[in-house]
């Protein structure tokens, strides 16, 4: 599992919890700054692909930073939704691109996007699209978590809760 050429090696150091906190609200702090300035994040060196989504994206680090802001790890107090609906839009033209459109999971497409949206506004109508996207993932032929009707229903758990 472990690949020199991919991974760094473990550095044996003593746990020093203000240290780690430290760090972490110094990279909350570094990925809030993209988004003021350019309202993008730089690709890690060994990465070739980045996109809107959860999986590979600006959605993922928003979640992220929501939720250590919730359970108060960090201090990130923002209003993400211009952020996310501009996701939704790059997202559409990602999705283009794809072999299977109209998919969406918990991942990859429109879901972790409109979920993010819901959760931060409980819009009905939100509410409605995510509904739409998990019935349209029932027609696809992708089964799967990443990308079909497996992590499609996965969302629509999450939401039930």
């Amino acid at each position: 599992m472990f690949d020199q050429s991919r991974h760094y090696p473990l550095k044996k150091i003593k746990w020093e919890p203000e240290l780690v906190h430290q760090a972490v609200q110094e990279i909350a702090d570094d990925a809030l700054k993209q988004f003021d300035q350019s309202r993008k994040l730089p690709l890690h060196p060994l990465d070739d692909f980045g996109g809107s989504g959860s999986y590979t994206g600006m959605t993922g680090v928003i979640w992220a930073l929501s939720y250590l802001n919730r359970v108060q790890a960090i201090e990130a107090h923002r209003d993400f939704s211009a952020l996310l609906q501009e996701q939704l839009s790059a997202n559409e033209k990602e999705s283009m691109g794809m072999p299977h459109p109209e998919n969406a999971s918990y991942l990859f497409g429109e879901l972790p996007i409109l979920m993010l949206q819901f959760k931060f506004s409980r819009d009905g109508r939100i509410a409605d699209k995510i509904f739409q996207s998990i019935q349209k993932n029932n027609t696809q032929p992708i089964r799967e978590f990443m990308w079909g009707s497996a992590g499609s229903m996965l969302c629509a758990n999450f939401l039930r809760k």
